[in-house]
């Protein structure tokens, strides 16, 4: 057998082929580990970037007032869902519109069935004005909100602002 010179030769061709598909395999394994690896990166990246405290920075706390002194002023009711972290973003968003002349009312620790969680700016008046006005301030400072309207009791508009994954709350 390793003396005929033909069954060599075939033996020859064949060794290429497996080489020829075992390197492709190789620089495919590569790749897909190389895009793996970046994406556990980048998500490894927004974990950590969400597990921050959030905060308004001063820039961002006179984007919001800039924008509220060309409107007209309003109330709301700011609500944060037993957390800690997202009851102190409240707050600072409570008193940047304080500042800016709006009347705030806060509630914390608020309780809900069924369940929510997250930082809640609400307002009852008939006219959507104030939600309107509180959704451009907050798209002006580039914070993520969700705003919908809410027929349960007494019928308003609710903003839900950065809202995050119920496992990333920190509730000690």
């Amino acid at each position: 057998m390793w003396t005929n010179i033909e069954f060599l030769a075939s033996l020859g061709k064949h060794a290429t082929w497996v080489a020829i598909i075992a390197t492709l395999i190789a620089a495919i394994t590569g790749i897909v580990a190389y895009v793996a690896s970046n994406r556990v990166s980048e998500l490894q990246e927004v974990r950590a970037a969400l597990k921050r405290p959030r905060h308004v920075d001063k820039a961002t706390e006179m984007k919001i007032i800039a924008f509220l002194k060309k409107s007209e002023k309003g109330s709301f009711t700011v609500e944060s869902v037993d957390d800690i972290e997202a009851s102190a973003f409240a707050d600072a968003l409570a008193r940047v519109f304080e500042t800016a002349g709006w009347k705030v009312y806060r509630v914390r620790g608020a309780i809900y069935n069924p369940e929510r969680y997250g930082i809640f700016l609400t307002t009852t008046r008939k006219m959507p004005t104030d939600a309107k006005i509180m959704y451009h301030a907050m798209q002006e400072a580039h914070i993520p909100i969700e705003i919908w309207w809410i027929d349960e009791g007494e019928p308003g508009w609710e903003i839900r602002v950065a809202l995050r994954p119920r496992d990333l709350l920190v509730t000690d």
